[in-house]
């Protein structure tokens, strides 16, 4: 069997084939004055306007400070919470059915809860500073996220600062990290499509 056409299809095939009641054939071919009749290129004229709207509420709460001192330095721990919302909303403008028709569709959101913290710590500093090591600090980092619609991840970060002498400094670090799709490659409603262009003379696209 075959896939029904779609309405512009449908419309476009009966005006190519000059069989809407009076309405004339479409010549598609033709650039001349008056070779479409106006009354044929509304057959199946359609208006179609999509609009997006992403909409994102976001708290965050963090707190950090001193746990204690060593020589070289204080050791300090930030810990923090985050809870994010998101929507996706499409509005789409349509005449296709011959009345102007305005629709919403809230595709669906996304709750995501946080948990993250992070450990600073100075082995060597200025108290304790040696040849070929004026400082060494390490950081140790976490984040646990909780996805309504990906489930749960864990992602932690390791670091450290080495400073061997004045205006010498050596850095590195490891971590992994989660990005979810962004809610508009999650929506069933999305599309990708192609648009046909025919050209009409200058007195069709003047009327």
């Amino acid at each position: 069997g075959s896939c029904p056409a779609s309405d512009f299809d449908h419309d476009l095939a009966e005006v190519l084939a000059g069989s809407v009641g009076q309405i004339p054939a479409f010549n598609p071919f033709c650039d001349s004055v008056g070779c479409n009749s106006q009354a044929t290129i509304d057959y199946f004229k359609v208006f179609s306007q999509t609009n997006y709207r992403f909409d994102q509420t976001d708290v965050t709460a963090s707190f950090n400070g001193p746990l204690f001192a060593m020589p070289g330095g204080d050791v300090r721990l930030a810990v923090g919470g985050e809870y994010t919302k998101d929507d996706y909303i499409t509005f789409n403008v349509s005449d296709a059915s011959g009345t102007a028709v305005k629709l919403s569709t809230r595709s669906p959101g996304r709750d995501i809860k946080a948990v993250f913290g992070e450990l600073y710590v100075p082995l060597i500093g200025a108290g304790n500073a040696m040849p070929f090591a004026q400082k060494l600090e390490l950081t140790f980092a976490g984040r646990w996220e909780d996805y309504s619609d990906f489930g749960r991840t864990f992602n932690p970060k390791i670091g450290f600062n080495w400073t061997p002498a004045g205006g010498i400094k050596v850095h590195g670090s490891y971590g992994t990290s989660f990005h979810a799709p962004v809610l508009s490659s999650n929506n069933p409603g999305a599309q990708a499509g192609l648009l046909s262009v025919i050209p009409l003379s200058s007195a069709e696209l003047a009327g």
